[in-house]
Formats: structure tokens, C-alpha cells, sequence
């Protein structure tokens, strides 16, 4: 393992929490991994170990660092507006100055 990077995050109401932990951690073999610290149990004497919630193999890329940062998913709109600049100018136009 080569980095680790925490955030508390907001939950659905539905959950019964306000928020979570998710912990992110990558790998010179290239991959990620994606934990919710809700899943680990309260009550256990024992060393809890918990399955990722989310994991991304990146094929050998060397990672040496992560980030993690608020913001909301992007919608399917969003996206079909960015596939079709795209389109229309002939690459990802989301990081261009304006």
C-alpha cells in the first residue's frame, strides 16, 4: 500500500446515519480500493477486517498518492452535455479556459 486518504461524507436519510468514513487506498500494482467504516463492526473484540465497497484496477500503473475530495456525482445529463462538446470540438473542453 502506498497512500491512504480518509473523508467524511453525507449519507442517504434512508442509511439511519448522517454520514460516513470512506478510505481510499492505492497500490504500486495499479490498484485502488474504496472503504465505508460503517461496515466495521462496533462490538467485535476481535480485528475486524471488511471487504471494499469499491475497487478500480488501473493495469500496472505505478500509484504512488491519492486525493479525495467533496462534490456531487455527475449527473447523466451532464455527462450527454459533455459527450456532445466533445463532439462538437474534438476533445474534453471541461478543463478550458473560458
Amino acid at each position: 500500500m502506498k497512500a491512504v486518504q480518509t473523508l467524511q461524507i453525507a449519507t442517504e436519510l434512508s442509511t439511519g446515519r448522517s454520514s460516513t468514513t470512506v478510505v481510499a487506498t492505492v497500490s504500486s500494482d495499479g490498484k485502488m480500493h474504496v472503504y465505508d467504516l460503517a461496515r466495521v463492526p462496533e462490538d467485535s473484540a476481535e480485528v475486524a477486517q471488511i471487504e471494499p465497497c469499491g475497487e478500480y484496477d488501473s493495469k500496472g500503473t505505478r500509484l504512488t498518492c491519492i486525493t479525495l475530495a467533496e462534490g456531487d456525482a455527475p449527473s447523466k445529463e451532464a455527462d450527454k452535455e459533455q459527450e456532445e462538446e466533445e463532439e462538437i470540438y474534438g476533445h474534453d473542453t471541461s478543463d478550458d479556459e473560458e
